[in-house]
């Protein structure tokens, strides 16, 4: 059971981390409101639990293996991208 809601929700963020790195891409003014934000940052703390998850309860799984990579790697893009996201809004505002 804990197995389906991990692999259920792995799915769920990699889903949304794409979609983060999509408007990261094309429509960033989406990103910079506050629901861009929270979901920015829910997505960051969901995936960095589901991780956790797979780390405590499956110790064993090589598939889980790769779903564990998989949801750690696109949260550290998520990560990178908000670093990104600051860095460069920090820039154009001491450029005003």
């Amino acid at each position: 059971m804990l197995k389906h809601i991990l692999t259920l929700g792995s799915a769920t963020v990699l889903i949304i981390h794409v979609g983060i790195l999509y408007c990261w891409i094309f429509a960033w003014e989406q990103l910079v409101t506050t629901t861009g934000i929270a979901l920015w940052v829910g997505s960051i703390f969901a995936g960095l639990m589901i991780y956790a998850g797979y780390r405590k309860f499956d110790r064993s799984g090589t598939v889980s293996m790769l779903s564990r990579r998989v949801v750690l790697s696109s949260t550290l893009v998520a990560m990178v991208l908000a670093a990104f996201a600051i860095i460069i809004q920090y820039t154009m505002s001491s450029m005003i």
